[in-house]
């Protein structure tokens, strides 16, 4: 990728050495990671390497075909970026009751897949995440301020 000279001039000037990292990172490879679901017994792919952040986190070490996966469509892993998984370490960190996506009970679904609280059973405060239009309406209509 070729970036803008005036991109590299002005970043340069503020990072200095640290530049050269920040261009082979923009110049590398993305890698890709996957989680897996635990509530499904999903093992460990056998060539991934662990994400360092995340329990059910695995890089892979080159892009599957997804779409043809049985095992993706029957929710077994879920693809997602590494650093959108250290959302585990800070709810580990501060949240110390239990969490449920009120969205995902609305879609028929028990829990978020990007947070494993399967240890949490029944009882939990919930957690609302504003993704899908249908859930952002129903709170218009539920929002008495």
């Amino acid at each position: 990728m070729a970036l803008p000279i005036d991109f590299i001039t002005r970043t340069r000037a503020l990072l200095g050495e640290e530049f050269d990292r920040l261009e082979a990172a923009l110049s590398a490879d993305v890698p890709v990671s996957i989680r897996i679901n635990p509530m499904k017994g999903t093992p460990a792919p056998k060539a991934g390497a662990p994400v360092a952040w995340c329990e059910s986190g695995y890089y892979l070490p080159e892009r599957l075909s997804f779409t043809f996966d049985p095992l993706f469509h029957a929710g077994a892993y879920y693809v997602q970026e590494a650093s959108s998984m250290f959302l585990e370490q800070a709810i580990k960190a501060y949240v110390k009751e239990p969490v449920r996506c009120l969205q995902k009970q609305w879609r028929g679904e028990d829990q978020h897949p990007s947070l494993s609280f399967e240890q949490f059973g029944q009882s939990s405060l919930p957690l609302q995440i504003q993704k899908f239009r249908q859930a952002k309406e129903a709170l218009k209509e539920e929002d008495v301020s």
